[in-house]
């Protein structure tokens, strides 16, 4: 079944919108953590997103009211920012990564596809009010391209059959929107991330920063100017430390007690010369 192309779908929008009682309680206690009210617009906002679905000009109006600002200042923070669900906003947006990694993943043929199942352009939105489909930059999910997420939950590796599914199970759901309580939306949601780490990082080893090493291997430093690539010990959770630096060595265990049963000679000698070279 096609559905027809809608580029400029718009709901009902009342002409005015009010916090229930609850939501006003949540608000003050938000707005008490700040020295100034119009510190919590952008929490603010969010209420506004998790109660009606959406931030429209009426809740825009009803919040600038509540933090004693002017409701082109809030206009102003929340035109500054993407992420903020707007009134023609499906209830299920699929946003889809079409930056470097995604791009060369497939992400174009996702798009395409969403599009071509949906019935409606990138940007547009269903005439039910039920799907949107967008290009977002990256996702910070490389390593799984193609990714996407619907509304604010990621899909790893997606495929066009994947897209097939949800879309069908996020009709049998119904909507998303207003939210539960932790903001997360209602009806469908995509199963959560499965991380596939090492098997050897389940078992308590060490990690050189978010670089998985296998048991064994040997990270590398150079030591002095113009030194050459010194081979270190073999990493595990015992000799991993943070140096002073960005970067993380391994040291070995022994050279640590050595250290910590000697104390450090004040007198100006070469003990950490030698200490040095104990390590290498």
């Amino acid at each position: 079944m096609s559905h027809p192309v809608h580029t400029d779908f718009q709901p009902a929008i009342p002409k005015t919108r009010s916090f229930s009682e609850a939501v006003r309680a949540e608000l003050e206690q938000i707005c008490a953590r700040y020295p100034k009210r119009e510190a919590a617009l952008l929490p603010a906002l969010r209420l506004l997103e998790r109660e009606f679905g959406m931030v429209d000009p009426p809740g825009m109006i009803h919040v600038a009211d509540l933090l004693g600002v002017s409701p082109a200042k809030v206009f102003g923070v929340f035109s500054f920012y993407t992420h903020y669900r707007r009134p023609t906003d499906g209830q299920y947006v699929f946003q889809v990564c079409s930056t470097l990694s995604c791009a060369m993943g497939g992400s174009e043929g996702i798009t395409d596809h969403l599009c071509h199942k949906l019935g409606i352009p990138v940007g547009g939105t269903t005439a039910d009010g039920m799907f949107s489909v967008k290009k977002v930059e990256c996702l910070a999910n490389c390593d799984q391209a193609p990714t996407l997420q619907v509304n604010d939950d990621f899909v790893d590796r997606v495929t066009p059959a994947d897209c097939d599914r949800m879309i069908a199970e996020a009709r049998a759901a119904g909507p998303a929107f207003p939210a539960a309580k932790d903001y997360h939306p209602v009806g469908y949601r995509p199963p959560a991330q499965v991380y596939h780490l090492p098997e050897h990082a389940a078992k308590g080893k060490g990690m050189l920063l978010n670089h998985a090493l296998e048991a064994g291997s040997t990270p590398w430093r150079t030591t002095g100017r113009g030194a050459a690539m010194r081979r270190r010990a073999p990493c595990t959770r015992a000799n991993v430390r943070p140096r002073r630096s960005s970067t993380w060595s391994c040291r070995p265990a022994s050279a640590d007690a050595a250290a910590q049963a000697s104390p450090p000679d004040r007198s100006g000698s070469s003990s950490r010369r030698t200490t040095s070279r104990a390590t290498s």
